[in-house]
């Protein structure tokens, strides 16, 4: 058994569990991002634990296997393309709420990636019951390019960072 046949094993078993959870796990983050910009301690861990945990299961959902996607090449195609854009996505969102380096060239990525999903499903005229969740996320992630690092910190989203002395 190779990776990718064990990456779909894995993906199969789990997608009922991920289906169910992840409109959980997006309350939670959106919760735990009201609660970081009130400063409340514990919260960038729950947005960590949350946008991780999102981040993996839309990684397993482009090896899902649907009804149409063994026979359309197209369709496998986009499934790949939207489960990976909307990983990336997610951790692009979160290394921009931690502040983290390189959090705009993922943002970018998995916007571009995620946006040309959509375009595509709309081309293909195959829809998913969760393109409006996936809508919702460009927003949110276009918001999150566009703001500077100062609106962030104005927001309380992202705290300053103060830079230390190097130690010799």
């Amino acid at each position: 058994m190779n990776n990718n046949e064990s990456v779909k094993l894995i993906s199969k078993k789990t997608k009922a569990i991920r289906s169910k959870s992840e409109p959980y796990l997006l309350a939670i983050a959106f919760i735990a991002v009201v609660l970081k910009t009130q400063h409340i301690s514990s919260s960038g861990f729950i947005v960590v634990v949350s946008l991780s945990l999102l981040s993996l299961s839309s990684f397993l959902s482009a090896f899902d296997e649907t009804e149409n996607s063994e026979n359309n090449k197209l369709l496998r195609f986009i499934n790949y393309l939207k489960g990976w854009g909307m990983s990336i996505l997610y951790i692009g969102i979160l290394f921009s709420i931690q502040n983290w380096p390189g959090n705009k060239s993922m943002l970018i990525s998995g916007l571009s990636v995620t946006a040309l999903t959509v375009f595509l499903e709309f081309y293909n005229k195959t829809p998913s019951n969760k393109l409006l969740i996936r809508i919702i996320i460009l927003f949110i992630g276009l918001s999150f390019l566009l703001l500077t690092q100062q609106q962030l910190f104005d927001l309380g989203i992202i705290h300053k960072v103060v830079n230390l002395p190097e130690i010799r």
